[in-house]
């Protein structure tokens, strides 16, 4: 992991991690290849102007220091100097390399005022801070952020939601990736010790690097380097359904989903084609809609259309029709869905389900994937949280919350939605796919 992080050739690197990762040894490093000019992958101006951020003078003091002294040759350093806590924050190489330490404590206008070509964030960093920072950058900078995911859910919205592998990267590591058998530094004992004490939720973030603001999240499991992936053409023999969400007010959400002749589904498209958490209303008509839908679809066949049995079936009071009557009189004849909450939210898990402690193969996979352009769904996925009430000391609440539930719902329904529908393949083709597949993850 840490390779691929100072291979990113993306002017925004993220590596989130929980203890153990390793993350703020990259940091480090990075830091030190970019002050001296001696990067084995990327190339920095010299002599540049740097930054270093942390949560506080006691973390610049007790781990970026050391770090920075293990990590910078001793011939380069031409001079430092303390602030009034005796804490070394200004540093100048003898390249004419310059850098200062700053604390999210310090007031944002102490992050203005100078240009910058480089700046490392360690932990999760303030989002004025930040763009204090960014406003600073002469020219093209790179700037990397090492983080276990506690707070500042800004970082995940804006920097980790928008990757898209060239401009911003992210990388996560589990803290299993440095166990011993593994081929890391730490025994499953010291990774148990470690753990010890924390709740499920933050055991999220220092484990598995995970953003434990989201407590309560409904599909843990989702993990974007496993179930993300990249787009390709779906073979015109794969079962494909468009599911849909309407609302009255809100934009209907709609997904396209591919079922694989081995069971796996693959969210391969949607719409609204924008950030649908952020759209309030939306006046498009029912021909609209279904314009929509027809266009995308273009000359793919549809195996079946599943609609939310709830908006989908009521009744407007001005046409005496409901919503999947309309889209019927456009060619779109609607099937509804199975909303049985509960059900679906375990069959998801279970289609998301494999075990993280062995290797991917043919025969530890999930059976869920998302197209990486399907940023709507992955969103939902990743927000999709339990209601809770506000006095704790009540038992929890057994509903999810409104928000962020519309693209999961189709997912739910799509998982829900077994044999209806599914054409029957040969054992031959099916053992021919298998056969591909075990190929595949050999190479």
């Amino acid at each position: 992991m840490q390779e691929k992080f100072h291979k990113s050739q993306a002017t925004i690197r993220l590596f989130l991690g929980g203890n153990g990762s390793g993350k703020s040894t990259s940091g480090a490093t990075e830091t030190s290849w970019a002050a001296t000019g001696d990067h084995p992958y990327l190339k920095y101006p010299l002599p540049s102007r740097g930054r270093i951020a942390t949560t506080s003078f006691d973390k610049i003091d007790q781990v970026i220091i050391p770090q920075l002294n293990a990590w910078i040759p001793k011939r380069e350093i031409a001079n430092r100097k303390k602030n009034n806590l005796g804490i070394y924050t200004r540093w100048w190489l003898k390249n004419g390399t310059y850098f200062d330490i700053l604390s999210y404590q310090q007031d944002v206008e102490e992050y203005e005022g100078v240009d910058l070509d480089w700046c490392w964030f360690d932990e999760p960093v303030p989002k004025d801070r930040y763009q204090a920072t960014i406003a600073r950058f002469r020219k093209v900078g790179r700037i990397w952020l090492t983080l276990t995911p506690l707070t500042e859910p800004w970082i995940l919205d804006e920097l980790v939601d928008r990757a898209d592998g060239e401009y911003i990267d992210t990388m996560t590591a589990d803290i299993m990736d440095n166990c011993v058998e593994h081929g890391g530094y730490l025994s499953k004992e010291a990774i148990d010790l470690m753990l010890k004490g924390y709740d499920e939720d933050e055991k999220e973030a220092r484990a598995h690097g995970r953003f434990i603001f989201l407590q309560g999240l409904i599909y843990k499991s989702f993990d974007r380097d496993v179930h993300v992936v990249e787009p390709f053409d779906i073979p015109e023999d794969w079962i494909r359904k468009c599911i849909v969400d309407p609302h009255d007010r809100k934009p209907f959400a709609i997904g396209w989903q591919a079922i694989s002749p081995t069971g796996d589904i693959y969210v391969y498209d949607e719409w609204p084609d924008y950030e649908f958490h952020k759209r309030k209303s939306c006046d498009l008509t029912i021909k609209e809609y279904a314009d929509i839908i027809k266009i995308k679809e273009d000359d793919q066949f549809i195996s079946k259309r599943i609609i939310d049995p709830n908006f989908g079936n009521a009744i407007n009071v001005h046409t005496k029709t409901t919503i999947k009557q309309d889209l019927e009189k456009y060619g779109l004849e609607f099937d509804d869905a199975n909303d049985d909450i509960q059900s679906g939210h375990l069959k998801v898990k279970e289609y998301l389900k494999y075990d993280k402690i062995e290797p991917l193969s043919n025969t530890n996979k999930p059976k869920l994937y998302f197209f990486k352009t399907c940023f709507n769904h992955i969103y939902g996925m990743t927000h999709y949280i339990w209601d809770e009430f506000i006095d704790k000391s009540r038992d929890v609440k057994q509903k999810p919350k409104d928000m962020s539930k519309d693209f999961p719902d189709l997912v739910r329904y799509g998982a829900m939605d077994e044999g209806d529908g599914i054409r029957i393949f040969s054992n031959e083709f099916i053992e021919g796919l298998k056969k591909r597949q075990q190929e595949e993850y050999a190479t």
